[in-house]
């Protein structure tokens, strides 16, 4: 009888880290076990998904999963390793790379400025609040950051906070909502001109580098139209 059991092969890999999610591909339930094993593993194929879909990182998966492989059950490793890319669909709390402690996030935009994002963006926030959801609001209109003055903390400035040896943005709290706005760093007196990738960074850093902890929703009050800031919002969460 072969010794490549499903729990042996899964035995092996728990060594195996998904670099981006910093977890074993086995507790992120990132491996399939499929077909009947004969010797040295031959007709079995195992299916890794990995987060980050670019070639090189697949491959650098592959060699991890056959050392591992190599490791438990001596060479040569006859079965077929196959590492795909992690559909959007399939991400889980876990898997997600951005925002992993939010359940929901729901963004709120429109192709034109002056029809009310902000003020949907904000009686929705602080409704799900009062309904006693855990709830985060991310102002990502850097053209016209308008949530602080709705929630009447335009002159707030937020903290620093050490979050597990890293600093963290603490989001300032108003009506039961941990918000943040682009505007809690601008200068009120002066436009902001900022170019696509520059307003991406910033709005990656509000995601990030902020301590949101656990949400039910997370609202973002996007910015008029369909550029950098919203493709950038929907590739990485």
């Amino acid at each position: 009888m072969s010794n490549w059991t499903n729990d042996a092969i899964l035995d092996a890999l728990r060594g195996v880290v998904e670099p981006e999610l910093g977890k074993d591909v086995v507790s992120l339930d990132l491996v399939e076990v499929e077909g009947t094993a004969g010797d040295h593993g031959a007709g079995l194929t195992l299916t890794v998904k990995s987060s980050n879909p670019a070639m090189h990182a697949r491959k650098r998966m592959q060699e991890a999963v056959e050392f591992a492989l190599e490791r438990a059950f001596g060479k040569p490793v006859a079965c077929d390793v196959k590492v795909i890319p992690l559909k959007q669909e399939e991400r889980t709390l876990e898997t997600r790379k951005v925002l992993p402690g939010v359940e929901h996030v729901i963004a709120v935009a429109s192709g034109k400025g002056g029809v009310g994002k902000s003020t949907v963006s904000s009686n929705l926030a602080v409704a799900l609040a009062q309904l006693g959801y855990k709830v985060g609001l991310v102002d990502a209109d850097i053209h016209g950051p308008s949530v602080p003055t709705m929630f009447d903390v335009a002159g707030e400035k937020p903290q620093p906070v050490e979050v597990e040896g890293k600093t963290k943005i603490e989001p300032i709290e108003q009506y039961g909502v941990k918000v943040l706005s682009i505007g809690f760093f601008a200068d009120p007196d002066q436009a902001i001109v900022w170019r696509g990738p520059m307003a991406s960074r910033a709005l990656n850093q509000l995601f990030t580098d902020a301590d949101w902890g656990k949400l039910d929703f997370m609202i973002v009050d996007l910015p008029p139209g369909t550029g950098d800031i919203h493709l950038s919002l929907v590739q990485q969460i």
